[in-house]
């Protein structure tokens, strides 16, 4: 069995950072990728417990071409207007856009940890796109 690791495929830095602290901060690994062309990258070489992404068809079809057998959760943000994307068989959920950062990363944080580590919080400071 592969450690649990997690891809992050969003352009939005709050989501990246706040992720990435929450998942190192329990032990699982994570990837960022910076845009579709990354992900396909990370997804190519590399066995994801969870891959978090805005819509995409291009990495959905890697994904589903990558990962044939055994299926990661597959989380996908969209404001419901992808269609085609969010119809694919591999989406395992979709976070509705507008979201507060910490809800995409709490269902993250859910999918890789049933029960959170006594004492985790993800911060009750409202958080800002730096962007």
């Amino acid at each position: 069995m592969h450690a649990k690791r997690v891809l992050l495929a969003h352009r939005d830095s709050v989501v990246q950072e706040l992720a990435t602290r929450a998942l190192s901060s329990i032990g699982v690994g994570i990837d960022v990728a910076i845009n579709p062309a990354d992900a396909i990258l990370h997804i190519a070489r590399e066995p994801y417990t969870v891959i978090a992404a805005e819509p995409d068809d291009k990495v959905l079809a890697a994904i589903a071409e990558a990962y044939v057998e055994r299926r990661p959760v597959v989380i996908v943000t969209s404001l419901g207007t992808e269609t085609a994307v969010l119809d694919a068989d591999i989406v395992s959920m979709v976070v509705p856009v507008p979201y507060d950062p910490r809800t995409l990363v709490g269902v993250i944080l859910a999918c890789v940890t049933p029960i959170p580590p006594a004492g985790f919080a993800l911060g009750a400071e409202p958080l800002r796109d730096s962007e």
